[in-house]
């Protein structure tokens, strides 16, 4: 059969990054961390993510950024601190120990270096505090990005995002309006960084930046000077990009594509050393994609058991130290005796009702790793360019009779759950503090079980019909997931916990941590010169 142009390209690609990544660097030396502090270290953060929800593929590009933050808020940005930084995620499990060549310093240096001379422009240049703060949060999320993939490149994924990007550009039409061809590419850009590998919008930012000033990876001081005096326009332009609703109708027509681009992701990285044999073999390509699928279900339970379980220790270990720090001495002074009915309701019911909504989740089934199978062998010898992909319908325009009438109802059903919710709970005698922690859960829980529960839904490319139950269920359930959807937005700018775990524990820990293995280190040196000198 004859394998696609497409694919051809990809395999140019990804055996040219093959041989610049297999280069063998014996001769360079390694960074390497004591392994005794590291394992308390990687205990410690184990115990800190836990604290504060995250997803687990954002989890070393967050350690990355914590770490900066505290630098900037104790004004001790410095390019001296890139070893401080590797080493700490070489402790704390994200990255391998005496694996990273030391010749990645220099690079880490230099962003480091790059960011903290444009957050000072960005303090001299804006004078409002509000826009200040918010922007500078932004460039710390941002070069913790670039950090990240400097540590941990991703060459190949790169190369899949282009070839998918190519494949389907010209593919997407727009029935019932219409935006700019630039928008529209940059929106398809968007789009396949966040579903095909679950890029979050720092990082979308940081690519969109590049975009922006393509020499931005290597600026000089000319630059960054003229990227901060741009940096106001520069944020909201890419927060336009961010916020444009057309994403949402690409990603869910282009769902089976990416889909099958993730399994094409894998299979490229298992055979990095035998593409060619790979895609030469139809059958050969057939059975292995039929085994990553099956390796795929099979991983997605276990991350779909995995996140439950943080989630439920996360929601549990929050509220029993909301309990004790706030429920229990308010019920003593306000009332002088403690509603244990209501105190154990509001620990244990939210942890259960995850536990519940997490279990329900259901794997894809044979039909759609047929499908899946079909879409992916297409792509590789078919010409699918000649096809249209989709058409994204635009919504109409409504008069405002039709949103008054919407958004009425949309009011009447908020009213409808939270005002049931608040009469249960004065049944049961629940104060207006206990009252209101409770309804934060639920709304929280809410939220997390179907973000959780989506994980479920990452391999299937069926369509679904929802049956009268379950329209019911996501009719009534909407309110308590949009609420939860607010919270989670908003309140973990304040998460008290996490917090008291990065500035009043975490900095002097890791300051003891570096402390005890210099210590460990001089020990050593000193061990083996007395050795050298008998």
């Amino acid at each position: 059969m004859q394998i696609s142009d497409g694919i051809k390209d990809l395999y140019k690609r990804l055996t040219a990054i093959n041989r610049i990544l297999n280069v063998p660097d014996e001769d360079i030396n390694k960074i390497g961390v004591d392994a005794i502090i590291g394992k308390l270290a990687y205990l410690y953060e184990k115990m800190r993510v836990t604290m504060d929800y995250q997803e687990d593929h954002l989890l070393r590009r967050f350690a990355i950024e914590r770490n900066i933050r505290r630098s900037v808020i104790l004004e001790t940005l410095k390019p001296e601190m890139a070893r401080s930084i590797v080493e700490d995620l070489i402790r704390s499990g994200y990255l391998l120990n005496n694996k990273l060549p030391e010749t990645i310093i220099a690079p880490v240096e230099t962003v480091l270096k790059k960011y903290a001379y444009l957050i000072d422009l960005v303090h001299d240049e804006l004078h409002e505090g509000a826009e200040r703060r918010k922007i500078v949060t932004w460039l710390i999320a941002v070069m913790a990005c670039e950090i990240d993939l400097i540590l941990v490149p991703e060459f190949r994924i790169d190369a899949l995002i282009e070839m998918l990007y190519t494949t389907v550009r010209d593919r997407i039409k727009f029935h019932g309006g219409s935006i700019p061809e630039r928008e529209k590419n940059i929106q398809l850009y968007i789009t396949l960084h966040k579903e095909l590998v679950l890029s979050d919008n720092p990082i979308i930012a940081y690519h969109l930046l590049n975009l922006y000033f393509p020499d931005w990876p290597n600026a000089d001081k000319r630059l960054v000077e003229f990227v901060a005096g741009k940096i106001t326009s520069v944020y909201y332009g890419i927060e336009h990009h961010l916020l444009n609703p057309i994403r949402k109708k690409m990603s869910r027509s282009l769902k089976k594509q990416i889909v099958v681009f993730k399994i094409l992701r894998e299979l490229v990285t298992v055979h990095q050393n035998d593409l060619a044999s790979l895609f030469g073999d139809p059958e050969l390509l057939e059975s292995e994609t039929r085994k990553v699928i099956t390796r795929n279900y099979k991983s997605t339970r276990a991350k779909l058991t995995r996140s439950s379980i943080r989630a439920v220790l996360y929601i549990l270990i929050t509220k029993v130290a909301l309990a004790l720090l706030i429920e229990y001495p308010y019920d003593m002074y306000a009332f002088g005796v403690v509603n244990y009915t209501a105190l154990s309701i509001n620990i244990l019911f939210p942890p259960v009702l995850m536990f519940f909504v997490t279990l329900s989740a259901r794997l894809p089934g044979p039909q759609n790793t047929k499908a899946l199978v079909s879409e992916l062998l297409q792509i590789v010898y078919g010409q699918p360019q000649q096809t249209i992909l989709c058409e994204l319908r635009v919504r109409k325009e409504h008069g405002p009779v039709y949103f008054f009438f919407e958004y009425v109802v949309y009011v009447l059903l908020y009213g409808l759950i939270f005002g049931g919710l608040i009469f249960l709970l004065s049944l049961l005698k629940f104060n207006i503090l206990s009252g209101g922690i409770f309804l934060f859960f639920v709304t929280a829980v809410s939220f997390f079980g179907t973000r959780i529960r989506q994980v479920a839904k990452d391999f299937n490319v069926e369509t679904q019909r929802e049956g009268v139950l379950g329209y019911i269920t996501t009719f009534f359930s909407l309110p308590l997931i949009r609420a939860g959807q607010w919270l989670s937005v908003n309140m973990r700018r304040i998460n008290l916990i996490a917090f008291v775990m990065d500035f009043i524990i975490e900095a002097p820990f890791k300051l003891l941590v570096q402390l005890i293995e210099n210590w460990f280190v001089f020990l050593r040196e000193k061990k083996e010169d007395t050795y050298k000198s008998s």
